[in-house]
């Protein structure tokens, strides 16, 4: 069965090949229509500071006066993650909002998500385009926030290859139109994020059992959104675009200029498979975390404290 399966395999990429050598390469494909224009990355850049700036105020000044009653630690930390969960519940929302504004639904369990890809480049509205705008603008902001201002945690490292690579995710899916595939990767990081930033506000707050509550349905929805569902949509990017032009050579025009969508389409794979190493990464600490929730005494997790503890709190 497996021989059989391999033998398909080949004679798939040996189709794929003879294809791309049918095909006339003859320039270009023409996407100027959909690159980042002028305006829009001096709106990426104002958006990216507006958002440092507002982090700063709310974070550093509002927040704190907000949780005064508490220590500097837990205020620090209290204001850091009511940042994070507005920041990513106005994200979810608008992710969300711009996915019911559109004409296409997609079955991310079908044999084919041909809903990604055709058509090819598919239209792009205005709403689409402010989206594209607020979440590269948040996530430059967020990057440079975590360099400048942030409290240095323990998988700093990983946050920031995180970021960098979300970054060229969503530059390279808007200037080569894989928006369709960005708005869904963005929206199944949302949901995630929004429950683990409420779950640890929560928790500093002292809302017992409640944050082990939401701790457990922050565990399952990171489980499903991004070791279930992101992979199969890297597959997805991987697979089913050679599937799609196997069925029918003319399809999107990537088998005519091949050269130039295999340049960005490694790219993006690239990037999608550091995301999801990471996302391995994180499962791993989450069930690390599981663990100490239930086999070690309530009282010493909250000694303990945060899975990501900071450097300052880990030479106390």
């Amino acid at each position: 069965m497996e021989s059989l399966y391999a033998h398909k395999i080949c004679l798939d990429v040996k189709s794929f090949i003879s294809v791309l050598r049918e095909q006339q390469y003859t320039s270009a494909p023409r996407l100027a229509d959909s690159a980042w224009k002028r305006q829009e990355l001096f709106l990426v850049l104002a958006v990216g500071f507006t958002v440092w700036l507002l982090r700063l105020v709310l974070q550093k000044i509002l927040f704190s006066k907000i949780f005064h009653k508490y220590s500097v630690r837990i205020q620090r930390k209290l204001s850091e993650n009511l940042y994070y969960s507005i920041a990513y519940c106005l994200s979810f929302a608008c992710g969300l909002l711009t996915w019911t504004l559109e004409d296409w639904r997609i079955d991310l369990f079908g044999p084919l998500l041909v809903e990604l890809w055709s058509p090819y480049p598919p239209p792009l509205s205005t709403f689409f385009r402010c989206y594209y705008i607020l979440e590269l603008g948040y996530y430059l902001g967020s990057l440079a926030f975590l360099l400048l201002a942030d409290t240095k945690h323990s998988d700093f490292l990983e946050f920031f290859i995180h970021h960098v690579a979300t970054i060229l995710l969503v530059y390279i899916s808007y200037s080569f139109r894989y928006v369709r595939i960005g708005l869904v990767i963005l929206v199944l990081h949302d949901a995630s994020d929004v429950l683990l930033y409420s779950t640890k506000c929560v928790y500093y707050l002292g809302y017992r059992p409640f944050d082990s509550i939401m701790f457990i349905a922050f565990a399952v929805v990171f489980y499903f959104t991004r070791l279930f569902v992101f992979p199969r949509i890297i597959w997805g990017v991987a697979v089913d675009v050679i599937r799609l032009i196997l069925r029918d050579h003319t399809f999107s025009g990537f088998a005519s200029y091949w050269p130039v969508h295999f340049s960005h389409y490694f790219v993006c794979l690239f990037a999608l498979s550091t995301l999801e190493i990471l996302h391995c990464f994180w499962f791993s600490l989450i069930l690390k975390m599981i663990g100490r929730v239930v086999f070690a005494s309530f009282e010493k997790l909250r000694e303990e404290g945060d899975i990501r503890s900071d450097d300052e709190d880990e030479s106390e």
